[in-house]
């Protein structure tokens, strides 16, 4: 029983775990573990179309997969058909391209202000954030890293 109490908080501690952190260059907005599957979403209005595009992306394993591409124009930029192994998809009032193939441990996302991009972050640990209120016209980091919870920097 006691080795069985001793393998377990040793698991606990050093097996590595996922974190994904929310940054910008100079500070961490949010940090937390996050499990394979969790969502974000990011979005903002496009410069030339002026129109919303919204990005879904899934943590797998230690990276971020953009798993779909919201758009509701598919001029200046956006995309007209789906990477190899996608789909594209008409939904209601979205164009919609699923399951593209890139994937970060590390996403550089420019940031607007109220006039050019109105960039906006959503997940369920921070609920939506609106980027270009908080950190205009910035650059913002959202990072997966994998550490053990014990060797984790606070």
């Amino acid at each position: 029983m006691i080795s069985l109490i001793l393998f377990s908080a040793f698991y606990l501690l050093f097996v590595p775990v996922h974190f994904l952190s929310f940054r910008t260059q100079d500070r961490e907005l949010c940090s937390a573990p996050a499990p394979s599957g969790v969502e974000i979403k990011t979005g903002y209005i496009h410069s030339v179309e002026k129109t919303p595009v919204e990005d879904v992306y899934v943590l797998s394993g230690p990276r971020l997969w953009l798993w779909e591409e919201h758009f509701r124009s598919h001029n200046a930029g956006l995309p007209t058909e789906p990477p190899p192994r996608g789909r594209f998809l008409l939904q209601r009032d979205w164009m919609v391209i699923r399951g593209s193939p890139y994937t970060w441990e590390v996403l550089r996302i420019r940031i607007g202000d109220d006039e050019l991009g109105k960039n906006w972050i959503y997940s369920s640990t921070t609920g939506k954030l609106d980027l270009y209120q908080l950190i205009p016209n910035s650059v913002f980091y959202i990072e997966v890293t994998q550490v053990p919870l014990l060797f984790r920097k606070r």
